[in-house]
């Protein structure tokens, strides 16, 4: 009976090419504006992409994007010499994305300190 919890609660995850990536990152931070998280997180792998390229002596390094918006997960691989273009787009997709951020009350922080 634990197995089949399991197989109801696993996600489907969608792999993207990195500019469809960035596109579906985008609609993912326009859906939680106002209410919702959007998780975003990079592992950077170091190894063989295929077990036949292993066997060859071959490897690839490559950075694994992943996001999440609710249920919808989303992820790309970008391969080390598209890495700086891909930061680039990412950079200028969440400076677009950060109006919703409040601004901090510093009045509060002033009453303490003169306390």
């Amino acid at each position: 009976t634990h197995g089949r919890y399991l197989c109801q609660s696993i996600l489907i995850m969608r792999v993207l090419d990195y500019d469809p990536f960035i596109h579906a990152l985008e609609k993912h931070f326009q859906s939680s504006k106002s209410t919702g998280t959007v998780r975003i997180s990079f592992k950077r792998v170091v190894g063989a992409s295929h077990k036949r390229r292993a066997h060859e002596g071959e490897q690839e390094n490559y950075c694994l994007v992943r996001a999440k918006c609710g249920k919808e997960r989303i992820s790309t691989r970008i391969s080390s010499k598209d890495i700086v273009r891909f930061q680039l787009a990412f950079a200028a997709l969440c400076r677009s994305q950060m109006d919703a951020l409040k601004k901090r009350d510093r009045k509060r922080g002033a009453q303490k300190r003169h306390v």
